[in-house]
């Protein structure tokens, strides 16, 4: 049986690591899987008990050892890692594990695929950053991208075929829901960080709740800030309107009769949340951020609705278009399940399979860079 090497940082929740949990588990079906993480932590996700954990951080006092010696004995110990499973292919998420796995990559005998999962204008803004990937990418035997743009972010940095595939729905959100009437309740899931912008979209419910004083705003997930954006609740006297929920555990069963779901993101790469609140007949709101994610499902007025980022006033009279027009919503939201069929987990799975396989095959034909 052949062997796959994941690699992440760590296996807390996030996108990134939603994803990579999934395919893991698709994978564990017909290959042996190693899912190894920087850090050592227990998985956020079900896992199939078959998938092996390893951790580059395997003794309790790697935690005290200075930023210079944990590279280098993370380094050698992901060498040892390869060198002892010789997997099929590597395939690695995230910007710090995809400079580590492209830095030695002229040390490991195996092909390496690596996925871009944010916009790397963010996640390579400053100039060492920026310079290093530009420098490093030309070494991966595959790239996974989620949009166009950030493709084209790399542009001519690389000779290798690369492909975009969409993130796999959580089957969960293919059950069909009897909505006989929607709640008065706005959505939104996604840790409580400065890339969500939250606060926008308090504000911007703020700016409509006098007028639709039946309407509460509910905003699922966890982070460093739910104490500045508690503040800002309480500042707008919206204290009974607007609610952290924190994480949740079926998020579906807490979404599905909502009256829309508002993704108020700066940059995203592709947002599952946003994915799975059109999954669920869900009217979507989205600002139209870098790196083209939202724009990629949602066409505008069609079958959800796109704002600028950043812009409150915008946000604000999206949400009152959605609540004021009734039958316009129920047409968006009847019109975004249909991304079911883009993201489809068997669809999403099979486009993996055969990359996996080209990327496989042509370092077996042509030998490795």
């Amino acid at each position: 049986m052949k062997t796959l090497l994941f690699y992440i940082s760590n296996l807390k929740r996030g996108g990134a690591q939603r994803v990579l949990s999934t395919l893991c588990n698709h994978f564990a079906e017909s290959y042996q899987v190693i899912l190894l993480t920087t850090t050592y932590g227990e998985s956020s996700y079900a896992l199939n008990p078959s998938i092996q954990l390893i951790s580059l951080d395997n003794t309790s006092e790697a935690v005290l050892e200075n930023k210079i010696k944990k590279n280098m004995r993370r380094n050698k110990r992901m060498l040892e890692i390869v060198d002892t499973y010789r997997p099929a292919v590597i395939i690695t998420f995230l910007e710090r594990e995809i400079f580590r796995i492209l830095y030695i990559r002229k040390k490991i005998t195996v092909p390496v695929i690596v996925s871009f999962r944010n916009d790397p204008q963010v996640d390579y803004a400053s100039f060492i950053p920026r310079f290093s990937i530009n420098w490093l990418i030309k070494r991966a035997d595959g790239i996974v991208f989620q949009t166009p743009d950030a493709r084209k972010f790399f542009s001519g940095r690389y000779q290798c075929n690369d492909t975009i595939i969409p993130n796999p729905l959580n089957p969960t959100f293919l059950i069909e829901r009897d909505v006989q009437q929607r709640a008065t309740r706005i959505v939104t899931v996604g840790k409580l960080f400065p890339q969500k912008n939250h606060a926008l979209l308090i504000r911007s419910f703020a700016t409509i709740a006098e007028e639709f004083p039946n309407y509460t705003l509910e905003i699922f997930g966890e982070g460093d800030l739910r104490e500045p954006l508690q503040t800002l609740i309480h500042e707008l006297a919206l204290d009974s309107r607007v609610f952290l929920r924190g994480i949740m555990n079926n998020i579906e069963e807490y979404l599905f009769d909502a009256s829309m779901f508002v993704l108020s993101s700066d940059y995203e790469g592709v947002s599952n949340a946003l994915i799975e609140a059109m999954a669920l007949g869900l009217p979507v709101i989205s600002t139209d951020c870098p790196c083209g994610g939202s724009a990629m499902l949602i066409d505008d007025g069609v079958n959800g609705l796109l704002t600028p980022v950043g812009d409150e006033q915008a946000l604000a009279s999206a949400m009152r278009k959605m609540i004021l027009d009734k039958s316009f919503s129920q047409r968006l939201g009847n019109r975004a399940k249909e991304v079911r069929e883009i993201v489809h987990p068997q669809a999403v799975f099979s486009l993996w399979d055969l990359y996996i396989d080209a990327v496989s095959n042509r370092a077996n034909l042509g030998g490795l860079r």
